[in-house]
């Protein structure tokens, strides 16, 4: 194919184009003076005057749009223009810009007058702006939202319109005011309505571009819309895009006091992405109290955890609300946040549980990160995962352990603190700084059972005269002894301890035994000599009756 260049206008004569017909089977021996000949020998025989069958045409060359304009866009997380942007997506719409670009530039010897650019913001179902393209789709997945211009030529003119269709009628071969495309609305002002918002198409007309090789530009800026939640499109799809074009028309000055109308073009479209990302993880209970979350250990519902930044800050919600959530069922929570370093905070437990040492090894998928309540974790990052790979903006590994306030004591023979002594109960009573109670006793029995599983009451240790009471709230707490083991006094002082974590009372609680058996079979050593005197006087009754037996056998009969 070659390639020839030629001004505008209608082009006969020798510029015609030609079409022959060579008789290949005879000689024209006697061609006559009026038939057309191969005079530019287009067989390449040498020979100039074969007569032929020609047809010739005129044909014309309609000047093209001597602008060359480019669209460039720059989102938030881009570092210069581009054609493939990416910005945020955040939780108020701000840091979410999305700034485009339009360059015009004039390659010609000759200015260019009355450019006129139109821009038709994307919106989903979009197509093509001008007539050549009219119909295809432009492929748009999201819709971008108007703020404003931020770069006019000097003496452009900007119009707006809140139609997704407005008239623009020099892309479909019509000229200023026509209603073009057909059924289109012309709502075209200078004046931008008081919320920017609602723009959908901006109309950029430049009176004058003088030949150069820089370009002029007009840029303008959209904000990509606030994030909305775990099923938001920035997280469940972060590749889906916003297309956006332009197509304009422009004259051409053939001479100081005429111009030529150019045939209007659309640019390529140029797209944006907005992308988000997830944090979060689980709060566990630690059975084992160490540290770690180790299979089969459940998760705590109901814990409050606050969205913290980078700095360990409190982020707020368009309404300027703190955002937080709380564990589900499974002890599991997230966030989802715009791409960049996050952190969060813990904030409150239910009542009865507390923080787990946190920070404990080196694996930190399974160690607690909470440090204490309301103190911000470490920081996390998450990126974008179309340029940074799958899974980029997802970074579940900010969780806390937690272990149960719980209260421990022995109960042991005052004689022999190895001699433990089962089936005591008790009071215990959440208590002020007065030592004035505060909240309902919990009665407490002694669990004597073959395991943990097999203690039904608030004692959860199975062992004989020791005890375990779990989920106390933290704080003072008032112990005092209801009932004393078989055969021991009962020990009514009221003993006061601080109850944070696990806690147990530093000795051993002790009984002493009864002096006397005042109350038949109370076990201990009363029920001992209880039994040896009732044995030693049934044994004294039984001699003395056999006794008197004996005596009457041997008496003698009366006369």
């Amino acid at each position: 194919m070659t390639t020839l260049s030629a001004t505008p206008g209608t082009h006969t004569g020798d510029e015609s184009q030609t079409a022959v017909l060579f008789d290949q089977n005879r000689t024209l021996t006697d061609p006559g003076t009026g038939g057309p000949r191969d005079k530019w020998d287009l067989n390449g025989n040498g020979n100039t005057t074969e007569l032929v069958g020609q047809s010739t045409v005129a044909w014309t060359v309609l000047p093209a749009a001597g602008a060359s304009i480019s669209k460039l866009v720059k989102g938030a997380l881009d570092a210069d223009w581009t054609t493939n942007g990416l910005t945020n997506a955040t939780f108020t719409g701000a840091d979410s810009q999305v700034d485009y670009r339009l360059q015009i530039t004039n390659p010609n010897a000759t200015p260019l007058t009355n450019v006129t650019v139109y821009d038709l913001f994307p919106r989903v179902g979009d197509t093509a702006i001008g007539g050549s393209l009219a119909g295809t789709p432009r492929g748009s997945q999201w819709a971008s939202l108007f703020q404003g211009m931020t770069s006019v030529p000097a003496g452009a003119t900007v119009s707006y319109s809140t139609s997704i269709n407005p008239c623009r009628p020099e892309l479909f071969g019509g000229t200023a005011g026509q209603a073009l495309p057909v059924g289109c609305t012309n709502s075209w002002t200078t004046t931008p309505p008081f919320d920017p918002r609602a723009v959908r198409a901006i109309k950029v007309t430049v009176p004058r571009v003088d030949p150069s090789a820089t370009p002029t530009n007009i840029d303008f800026r959209m904000n990509a819309p606030a994030l909305t939640g775990a099923s938001d499109q920035a997280i469940t799809n972060p590749g889906a895009v916003s297309n956006n074009n332009v197509a304009w028309s422009a004259f051409r000055a053939s001479s100081p006091s005429a111009s030529d109308s150019l045939l209007a073009s659309e640019a390529p479209a140029v797209s944006v992405r907005r992308a988000a990302g997830q944090i979060g993880d689980r709060v566990w209970l630690d059975t084992n109290r160490n540290g770690l979350q180790d299979p089969g250990e459940p998760g705590v519902a109901g814990v409050t955890v606050e969205l913290r930044d980078s700095a360990g800050n409190t982020v707020r919600d368009a309404s300027n609300a703190p955002i937080r959530t709380t564990t589900d069922a499974d002890g599991n929570y997230r966030f989802t946040v715009p791409l960049g370093t996050w952190s969060v905070a813990f904030l409150s437990v239910p009542a009865g549980y507390q923080l787990t040492a946190s920070k404990v090894g080196s694996d930190d998928t399974i160690d607690s990160d909470a440090t204490a309540l309301g103190a911000a974790t470490h920081t996390v990052t998450v990126t974008d995962p179309i340029r940074n790979g799958a899974g980029a903006n997802v970074n579940l590994d900010l969780d806390a352990g937690l272990v149960t306030n719980s209260l421990g004591w022995e109960k042991v023979d005052a004689t022999d603190a190895g001699h433990r002594l089962g089936g005591s109960e008790w009071t215990l009573t959440p208590v002020d700084a007065g030592n004035t109670p505060i909240g309902a006793p919990i009665a407490v029995t002694d669990c004597v059972a073959a395991n943990a599983a097999a203690c039904t009451g608030r004692d959860v240790d199975p062992g004989n005269g020791t005890f375990n009471v779990e989920g106390l709230t933290s704080g003072r707490w008032r112990l005092v002894e209801t009932k004393a083991p078989a055969g021991y006094k009962l020990d009514p002082a009221p003993r006061y301890i601080e109850v944070s974590g696990a806690t147990k009372f530093a000795a051993p609680i002790e009984n002493a035994q009864q002096e006397a058996p005042t109350i038949p079979l109370t076990g201990g050593t009363g029920s001992f000599l209880f039994w040896a005197t009732a044995g030693g006087l049934t044994a004294l009754v039984a001699l003395g009756l056999a006794a008197q037996r004996i005596r009457r056998r041997r008496a003698p009969l009366a006369a």
